[in-house]
């Protein structure tokens, strides 16, 4: 099935949309207490490759199916598009809204970025004009700092690098 696919997707240069439940995921992170098959995963990560594909960033929910009693997770939904769909409609993002009576959740393509928030720090233009800002960030970087936080683990690993 992926390769009469794949060769019917290759032969036109057109925006692409494919959507749907693939029955396959990409990797072993998509899978929660199921099955995972690597050449399965393999086999589907090359039909996007030679597609040239682009799977849309999802938010909502980590998994799209979920079955026995909750137990098990997958993401088999997906939206796969192409780099001229991409370009023609700019920022868009995948959404996967609440479950009502399938063991699939439902997902939408939308063509905005999804609000995750306020981001974790703010830099005005002007802070990179004061005088001594350099002194300031290595003051603080140099001092001992221990945590188990992504940001505290990214910090010591660059610390060790250096």
């Amino acid at each position: 099935m992926w390769s009469s696919l794949e060769n019917f997707v290759c032969t036109y240069d057109v925006d692409w949309v494919l959507c749907g439940d693939y029955n396959e995921v990409k990797d072993k992170t998509e899978r929660q207490n199921c099955e995972f098959v690597e050449g399965r995963a393999t086999w589907f990560n090359e039909f996007i490759d030679k597609t040239n594909l682009i799977d849309v960033s999802m938010g909502g929910k980590r998994f799209t199916r979920i079955c026995d009693n909750c137990i098990k997770f997958s993401k088999l939904d997906r939206f796969l598009v192409s780099e001229k769909f991409r370009q023609s409609w700019g920022d868009i993002s995948v959404m996967a809204l609440e479950r009502k009576l399938s063991d699939h959740y439902p997902i939408v393509l939308r063509d905005m970025s999804i609000d995750y928030g306020l981001k974790p720090i703010k830099v005005f233009d002007e802070w990179l004009d004061l005088e001594g800002l350099a002194k300031i960030i290595k003051d603080c970087w140099d001092q001992k700092f221990e945590g188990t936080r992504a940001d505290c683990i990214f910090r010591k690993k660059k610390i060790e690098e250096c």
